[in-house]
């Protein structure tokens, strides 16, 4: 029986990650082919995971905020090309 038990903690755990998943790779509002499959507790619980994520993308980034969410592929190049808008004689 407690086999049993740990089996299930196991799988609704395994299901929460992928619950998870979902918000990164669909964002805010899941397609209702999804949500479909959903039970009543892990809407809720993606809903409190989408809340909380908002909560600490908006404390981030000096009041401003902050989309974490986006631009999750890495650059394809490793140097970035900068612009310089004024040139300061002070600054060597």
């Amino acid at each position: 029986m407690k086999a049993l038990y740990e089996q299930s903690q196991t799988d609704v755990y395994y299901r929460l990650l992928c619950i998870r998943a979902l918000r990164w790779e669909y964002g805010s509002v899941l397609p209702t082919s999804i949500r479909f499959h959903m039970c009543a507790e892990e809407l809720e619980w993606f809903n409190q995971y989408k809340k909380s994520l908002a909560t600490y993308m908006r404390s981030l980034g000096g009041g401003e905020g902050l989309d974490i969410t986006q631009d999750m592929k890495p650059p394809k190049s490793l140097y970035i090309e900068v612009r310089i808008l004024n040139i300061y004689h002070g600054l060597r």
